[in-house]
């Protein structure tokens, strides 16, 4: 279980739990009076009062000893939000009022963690799960809904699944409370294992969040940061929305820092700051497409024409895997190397679905575009799967073997001599190199010198695979 000291707390004390129980306040609903919920007796959950006061910080101490259930709003203001809570009760195709426990939270956390969105996970008085979201300042309720409503399908939760505020404005009521962490010794995960409340409140602090009032896409290229297949429409949207805001001079420092992965090659941000800053666009594009479609609002986002261009781009994406392949330096298309008869097929293709005509240029930008948001690479995959160095310096004992000398001189030239080799071949200073295959490292010398025991002291998982370890006429000579 993870805290401040990475241990757990299972008996505070009187002092060590007011501490936390006025940081968790202040996550909770900083601004008094707060909605409180009581157990009318101790230890029973579920008969419950309510009364308006100010939350003290001994209130949530009782709390957590599970004395009382506290339960608090989210409203701040007659329409904000200091927090949002995802209330899961169907996950994985289980329900759990159907008196099934939900499955394990592990693989909820995981893909949390792998969809880089800022939520934590507690286990409900009801056996369900809940997800928190923790704000940095407060903000529209209506605001933060959108953004968690768009954070359903993502994490395979049904569109019914409650969502919490539930309201966007507070009206004349308190607003739908919900019962604070801990309650009667619940627990909460992050991607690292259980937390304890120290831990909850570390947690929170750090993955606290700035939610922008945009379409939900750019809320999550702003938290999230785009996915790789979205990047290209992911900027030119943030540029749009931003120049909306008439805050286009913030797109230069913002934009990279949006990007799950960089681009490959360098991406001209100020020549697309320009682009928009000049063409005025109106809406947004890529809408027909976005996975976060359903719960765009149209208030906030109204896509503008779909070009050619964007509409190829989604046909290659729904129809065909197209890939580039980093180390050849070449495209495929379902595992075939693009030609000229496979973008004449695009084209044709392009044209009875939609009923109209694409050139050429168009249709290869578009399968270019594809192609490197889907990078293969099989040599560093291949590279990357290898085993770990186990630390042990192999340069002496190459050095011995090959020339049968043990002077420690000659590990360090031989050192030095495969490193600037490497860098001769591999690095021109002012030219991009060329891809790889085009490249080799040759080892020359007399026969006998020791080409091939120092390959084979290199390489001897690459010979194994090859020749059962034994060096065939032709790789020798390529070596």
């Amino acid at each position: 279980m993870k805290s401040h000291s990475d241990q757990c707390i299972t008996v505070p004390t009187q002092n060590q739990s007011l501490g936390s129980a006025a940081r968790l306040i202040s996550l909770l609903n900083p601004s008094p009076p707060n909605f409180h919920i009581r157990s009318r007796e101790p230890g029973n959950p579920n008969s419950i009062y309510t009364e308006k006061k100010t939350l003290t910080a001994s209130d949530l101490e009782e709390h957590l000893q599970g004395k009382i259930a506290v339960g608090l709003t989210m409203f701040v203001s007659e329409s904000e939000v200091i927090r949002g809570e995802i209330d899961i009760d169907d996950f994985d195709g289980v329900n759990h009022r159907d008196g099934k426990p939900l499955p394990g939270h592990a693989k909820l956390t995981g893909k949390l963690e792998q969809l880089g969105l800022p939520f934590i996970l507690s286990v409900t008085k009801s056996g369900g799960f809940r997800l928190s979201l923790f704000l940095k300042k407060p903000t529209a309720a209506a605001v933060v809904r959108r953004y968690l409503k768009s954070c359903l399908p993502l994490l395979g939760l049904p569109e019914t699944t409650e969502v919490f505020p539930k309201q966007d404005r507070l009206g004349k009521g308190h607003g739908n409370s919900t019962i604070a962490p801990f309650a009667n010794f619940q627990t909460a995960y992050d991607s690292q294992g259980e937390l304890d409340v120290a831990g909850y409140i570390a947690c929170a602090e750090s993955k606290r969040i700035e939610l922008a009032d945009a379409p939900p896409c750019i809320q999550h290229g702003l938290i999230s940061g785009f996915e790789v297949g979205r990047r290209d429409i992911g900027i030119h949207n943030l540029a749009v929305w931003l120049h909306q805001q008439g805050q286009l001079d913030r797109f230069i420092d913002l934009a990279p820092r949006c990007l799950k992965k960089p681009f490959e090659k360098p991406y001209d941000f100020e020549k697309k700051r320009q682009q928009i800053e000049e063409k005025q666009y109106e809406g947004f594009t890529g809408c027909g497409d976005c996975q976060f479609k359903a719960t765009c609002s149209a208030k906030v986002s109204k896509p503008g024409k779909e070009t050619v261009l964007t509409k190829a781009i989604g046909f290659l994406r729904r129809n065909y895997t197209i890939q580039f392949d980093e180390h050849f330096g070449s495209i495929t298309v379902d595992g075939q190397l693009l030609d000229d008869a496979i973008s004449a097929n695009f084209q044709k293709c392009f044209a009875e679905t939609f009923g109209q005509d694409i050139s050429r240029d168009k249709i290869d930008t578009a399968t270019r575009l594809v192609a490197h948001d889907n990078i293969t690479n099989w040599w560093q995959d291949w590279l990357n799967a290898l085993p770990v160095w186990d630390g042990v310096d192999r340069f002496e004992i190459i050095a011995k073997d090959i020339s049968g000398v043990p002077a420690p001189i000659y590990p360090v030239y031989l050192k030095k001599t495969l490193i600037a080799s490497i860098v001769r071949a591999f690095h021109k200073e002012g030219i991009e190199s060329p891809p790889l295959i085009k490249q080799m490292l040759v080892l020359a010398g007399a026969q006998d010198s020791g080409k091939s025991s120092l390959i084979y002291h290199l390489l001897p998982v690459l010979l194994l695979t090859i020749n059962e370890h034994r060096f065939p006429d032709y790789f020798d000579s390529v070596v």
